[in-house]
């Protein structure tokens, strides 16, 4: 009998937090157990680390370029005081909301989602409203992710 065993682990900070020894001790453990029980028994493995979250480049820009020009359109249309933490949760808000639904009444809220639970395509895809609402409605020209990165280079 042979089995195939796929281990999926989510890649974290850009790090994998299973290294390759611990892997290999697992396939041969399951190996071991397995083994006695069927003298054919044969197991390999494979390791696939998944990238899924967005990643700190993402949020460096949301929070270095995007909401620090929000934060400023706002301020430019009289709203004094406005800060890019007032950005982050208004275009959370606005793009990245879950709604929940009052079963009673068939009233909806929107809740903002933690971006910490961003995958990579939710990261871009917020990231561009907000880019586009700046230009939209708050007049502010936002640099592009490789604009902000290429001047940010040039700072260094």
């Amino acid at each position: 009998m042979k089995y195939h065993i796929h281990i999926l682990y989510k890649k974290v900070a850009g790090q994998a937090k299973l290294y390759l020894n611990n892997y290999d001790s697992l396939i041969q453990q399951l190996t071991e157990r397995f083994k006695g029980e069927n003298d054919s028994f044969e197991m390999y493995g494979e390791l696939k680390i998944l990238d899924f979250k967005a990643n700190y480049a993402q949020f460096g820009y949301l929070h270095a370029e995007v909401f620090q020009k929000i934060a400023q359109g706002y301020r430019d249309a009289g709203w004094q005081g406005f800060d890019w933490e007032d950005a982050k949760r208004e275009m959370k808000k606005l793009f990245f909301s879950k709604q929940i639904t009052n079963e009673l009444t068939g009233e909806i809220i929107l809740s903002p989602r933690s971006l910490a639970d961003a995958d990579k395509d939710e990261m871009t895809s917020f990231i561009q409203s907000c880019i586009q609402l700046g230009s939209e409605y708050l007049n502010v020209k936002i640099e592009s992710p490789e604009e902000y990165k290429e001047r940010k280079n040039k700072k260094q």
